[in-house]
């Protein structure tokens, strides 16, 4: 019979050399058979790891291995079910995501096979359920931010009134963060407020509401999407020199809103805009500029009429 690999007897190069080979699921699995074992994965390479965190339906997403949770354990009841700790709790977990999952969260019946299939084949999920699933996903996200050393990459906030207790507790302790996107009605100008004074976005984000009253409102990110975008004056696009990627649904910029702006780039105010997409009800078919066609001849033009 052979004898079993003492993984953790290795000298710690070797062992660091080989847990490099280990994706954040499986590393996960490892840290959950000893203190020891999560001592280990603690010292592993995370480095390149990006926590996603989706409060709609809750998920935590690193470098593509997803850690779903739910609340209702008697969705597995018919699939193996084994213990895993998140943060010092107990939870039920399963590899398998079964049907009723997909069916509470209202997936089209139609497309519920294709999912199953989808997840089900693969190796890079894991499904947790917890009593309160609010309290389940803080605690998953808190115990992979300490087991990877990672701070949150990503963060979707939905149209659930319920979210602000979470993400109030997931971003706790972090000052900045990569990408926010914020979903229709789910901020109101106070709590959005509060959230930019104590969390700076860097890199990207992405929203869906007037946010005109925001005092705080961070135009200087690398990008910028908004898709209600009718607050958006040509004294905001002003103050964002520092964007590579614009893009803006349901304006009302007119002609000379956009001409001055395009003169304003190409004069160098904007060096580091890469991409620029604008579409608004006010831009008339025969707009044009720098010699490009029409909008009513332009087909699929960054300016483009609603």
């Amino acid at each position: 019979m052979d004898k079993p690999f003492k993984l953790f007897s290795l000298p710690k190069l070797a062992l660091d050399y080989v847990l490099k080979f280990l994706n954040p699921i499986e590393l996960f699995e490892l840290s959950q058979c000893s203190k020891k074992a999560t001592d280990y994965v603690k010292q592993a390479n995370t480095k390149n790891f990006r926590i996603q965190v989706n409060l709609s339906p809750d998920y935590v997403d690193v470098n593509g291995y997803v850690f779903y949770v739910g609340s209702n354990a008697h969705e597995l009841r018919t699939f193996r079910q084994e213990d895993r700790i998140f943060s010092g709790k107990k939870a039920k977990t399963s590899k398998t995501v079964p049907q009723q999952w997909f069916e509470n969260r209202g997936f089209m019946t139609k497309d519920i096979n294709a999912w199953m299939e989808l997840y089900n084949c693969r190796k890079d999920s894991l499904i947790s359920v917890f009593d309160d699933q609010s309290v389940g996903i803080r605690r998953v996200v808190s115990h992979l931010k300490e087991l990877f050393k990672r701070n949150i990459y990503s963060l979707t906030i939905p149209s659930d009134p319920n979210s602000k207790k979470d993400f109030d507790m997931i971003i706790d302790g972090q000052s900045e963060i990569e990408e926010l996107v914020i979903s229709r009605r789910s901020m109101t100008v106070e709590n959005l407020t509060a959230l930019f004074d104590k969390l700076k976005v860097t890199e990207s984000l992405e929203l869906c509401e007037d946010f005109s009253a925001v005092r705080n409102f961070p135009f200087t990110v690398k990008s910028i999407r908004i898709f209600v975008s009718s607050w958006i004056t040509s004294n905001h696009l002003n103050l964002m020199k520092d964007c590579v990627v614009i893009q803006l649904k349901g304006s009302t910029l007119t002609n000379q809103d956009v001409k001055s702006f395009l003169d304003k780039w190409k004069s160098g105010d904007y060096p580091n805009l890469q991409y620029l997409y604008i579409r608004s009800d006010n831009l008339s078919e025969d707009f044009t500029v720098f010699g490009l066609p029409t909008l009513h001849n332009f087909s699929g033009s960054p300016f483009e009429k609603q």
